[in-house]
């Protein structure tokens, strides 16, 4: 991953993703939608289309994700590397009446350097190469690609380093698209709200005690989860033919 700002935020973005879900990854094409209902059976108003949503291309699977426990974080510390500091924005992001993240995401600032670094933690299951394509809203401010840089068992790390003007169109988007190629070479897009990053950002960073705490409080539910998953499995094994 290189030395630039990578030692802090990967603890809070690999222990925060307490479950993948691979499955989304090798989902099929949307199936075409049913026919109108018969006259019969006045169909019902559509709904309004969700803001900064764009059309679906044939082929593509588009997974529209949430946000998860409140607001953005934002921790600064010093990488005592290079004696510098660096300030992470992080969320996680789930599916709808769900309860696990499904996707991280990050954007970390060295004191001093023009440069940023968005960090993305996606399910597994995708391919490595071409890597991951992103951009804000409907992508007039255009399109960025980024790297796989390691894979875990639960997810995989993507980076990719920006110009600070991709943090202002954060700020002013709606949504964050992520697009990624499955196992199948279908196109997979991940579609992250927005909303509060600008004030979060731009705002003081969380205490390090608050933070800590919330870590921890991380790490007690991952292992409360496996040992339910544990005895789960065990009794199933146990449980007669």
């Amino acid at each position: 991953m290189g030395v630039f700002m990578t030692r802090f935020g990967a603890a809070l973005l690999v222990t925060s993703l307490l479950a993948s879900v691979p499955a989304l990854a090798q989902q099929q094409p949307a199936k075409p939608a049913p026919s109108k209902p018969a006259a019969s059976q006045p169909a019902k108003p559509a709904a309004p289309a969700a803001p900064a949503q764009t059309q679906v291309p044939p082929g593509t699977q588009q997974v529209d994700l949430v946000q998860l426990n409140g607001d953005w974080t934002k921790y600064c510390g010093e990488d005592p590397s290079i004696k510098k500091e660096v300030c992470t924005v992080v969320h996680n992001f789930g599916v709808p009446d769900g309860n696990s993240p499904v996707l991280s995401f990050a954007v970390m600032e060295l004191k001093g350097e023009d440069q940023r670094l968005f960090r993305f933690f996606l399910p597994p299951s995708f391919l490595l190469r071409p890597g991951i394509r992103f951009a804000v809203d409907d992508g007039e401010g255009g399109v960025n690609e980024g790297v796989f840089e390691v894979c875990l068992p639960n997810g995989c790390i993507a980076e990719s380093r920006v110009a600070k003007a991709a943090v202002d169109q954060l700020k002013k988007g709606k949504l964050l698209r992520i697009s990624v190629k499955n196992t199948q070479n279908l196109e997979v897009i991940f579609t992250a709200p927005l909303q509060g990053f600008a004030k979060i950002y731009d705002g003081p960073p969380i205490d390090p005690k608050v933070l800590e705490a919330q870590q921890k409080q991380l790490q007690d539910e991952m292992q409360r989860r496996a040992e339910e998953e544990r005895k789960r499995l065990q009794s199933q094994g146990a449980a007669p033919k």
